[in-house]
């Protein structure tokens, strides 16, 4: 059974997708033959994408507030697995799988409280069962929350593996409590793709320029939208380079909204741009691709340029130079974590500067440096992300990744470090820090276990001197009252000596 956040037409997102493709890919590149269960919110939707079966969640993001969200939580802990109620046809198909995947995705994230518990619950569920669960591919944070940060940590330190595919998340894993064996760091699980064959010139049907850069921009304000588009169209005016643009989210048989309707006003701006300098030349918006597609738009461009995550996965896995635009600290986590992996850290831009004319010149030195960045850039990142899934499956296939034992964390509230725009050193020291505190701890609890110890031993020594203190506290009251006896005998001696005193 694998969890993904896919299925949904009206929501649509690429990069979802991408990942259970990846992850599905793997299992048929590798000769697995396994019967897969999705759960989706639109589990009709996501049957006929994947080809799979397909089970709706638990209704998690039906719930209104934290109250609800709980009550829910609390509900499917008790709940016999085959009685009716909330997420009947997933507890039903659980107990017969031989393991419980949370595909890889960027939501364990107080920006989406219903999908931490989603996967919270079906992971307690699937330890109820004795049944193994894994992440794969996740961005972890960077923030939680007061609600969701306990419920994060249960869940991974819950998980045989928890698979990452930044620094970043390796790091918030490891300070939540992830135990270091457990913990993979890889790319993210829609680099499988990239192994995929090169696609011909026209990527179904669609014509394209040739050269272009490919250009995914979500809704970032018109003002920006056009700011940016006027910058592309200088940079397309001196180099003869036109300009596809490839939406990443949107809906699939609605309204031109969302990733969609950002690339028309860009391609319009980008238009008129080039009309007043003379050029006669389009932007070209492709309809919202498949995964597969969206990997070939990627491979076939000179550049690509994102404010979204997954273009710049896809660039990388294909050689592809890119150039990342982040808006926050959750997109910059993201982003800067794929850029460095592919040795391309130095190559983003926040979305305001890059507003404010910065976005030319940067565009035009990768222009310039992209044959040179190219041959940089690693090569067999599919390959690598393939085998790293395949071996996953097969552990789990084989029986090698058991459960570990159901333990809740001893959640203590603390702050985490703000780890988005650290150095690999400033990292690498953090987690020796934490290691070091860690170990401190654990020595402190050995030695105050070791005093228990001797007091225990210690304890009848202790109460036989208790017992002869008391005698020797009765002996000397004893001797008090010999003494004042004593005193007055003494003193009615004397009293007879010296009658004349009397």
């Amino acid at each position: 059974m694998v969890i993904g956040d896919v299925g949904s037409v009206t929501e649509y997102h690429v990069g979802d997708d991408a990942m259970l493709f990846g992850l599905l890919a793997a299992a048929e590149q590798t000769g697995l033959e396994a019967a897969w269960t999705v759960v989706s919110a639109a589990p009709a939707s996501a049957a006929t994408r994947f080809g799979c079966t397909a089970v709706v969640g638990f209704g998690f993001d039906g719930c209104s507030d934290q109250a609800t969200r709980q009550a829910l939580l609390a509900e499917l802990d008790v709940l016999p697995l085959d009685a009716p109620g909330p997420g009947s046809q997933l507890r039903q198909a659980l107990t017969d799988a031989t393991a419980l995947i949370i595909a890889g995705g960027g939501n364990l994230s107080r920006s989406w409280p219903a999908l931490t518990y989603e996967r919270l619950a079906a992971a307690r569920l699937a330890g109820r069962l004795g049944i193994p669960v894994v992440l794969t591919g996740q961005s972890i944070g960077p923030r939680f929350g007061t609600e969701l940060r306990p419920l994060v940590a249960e869940l991974l330190t819950a998980a045989a593996r928890v698979g990452v595919r930044e620094q970043y998340s390796a790091a918030l894993a490891q300070l939540l409590g992830v135990p270091e064996e457990r913990l993979v760091v890889g790319d993210d699980d829609a680099a499988v793709l990239g192994c995929l064959p090169a696609a011909d010139p026209d990527i179904d049907g669609v014509p394209v320029p040739d050269p272009f850069v490919a250009v995914t921009l979500n809704d970032l304000g018109a003002t920006a939208l056009t700011a940016l588009a006027g910058q592309l169209a200088e940079h397309s005016s001196r180099t003869g380079a036109g300009l596809v643009l490839v939406p990443h989210t949107g809906n699939l048989s609605g309204a031109a909204d969302q990733d969609v309707a950002a690339a028309h006003l860009v391609a319009g701006a980008y238009d008129a741009r080039l009309a007043a300098l003379g050029i006669d030349r389009r932007a070209v918006v492709v309809p919202l691709p498949s995964a597969v597609e969206a990997v070939r738009y990627c491979r076939q461009a000179e550049l690509v340029i994102s404010s979204r995550y997954h273009p710049l996965v896809f660039a990388g896995s294909c050689r592809t130079p890119m150039l990342f635009l982040y808006q926050d600290a959750y997109t910059a986590q993201k982003g800067i974590g794929a850029l460095t992996r592919f040795g391309m850290a130095d190559w983003r831009l926040s979305v305001e500067d890059a507003a404010a004319d910065r976005l030319l010149p940067a565009v035009t030195e990768l222009w310039q440096q992209r044959g040179r960045l190219a041959e940089r850039l690693p090569a067999g990142i599919g390959e690598r992300s393939l085998d790293r899934l395949a071996r996953l499956l097969d552990g789990l296939a084989a029986g090698t990744i058991p459960a570990p034992p159901i333990a809740r964390p001893d959640w203590r509230e603390a702050t985490l470090p703000q780890l988005v725009e650290l150095s690999e050193g400033d990292l690498d020291a953090a987690l020796s820090e934490q290691s070091a505190l860690r170990q401190h701890a654990a020595e402190a609890e050995r030695y105050a276990r070791s005093l228990q110890e001797q007091a225990e031993r210690q304890e009848p020594y202790v109460r036989s001197l208790l017992q002869r203190a008391e005698v020797a506290e009765q002996y000397a009251a004893s001797l008090l009252v010999r003494a004042e006896a004593a005193e007055q005998h003494a003193s009615a001696l004397q009293a007879r000596s010296n009658p004349a005193d009397g």
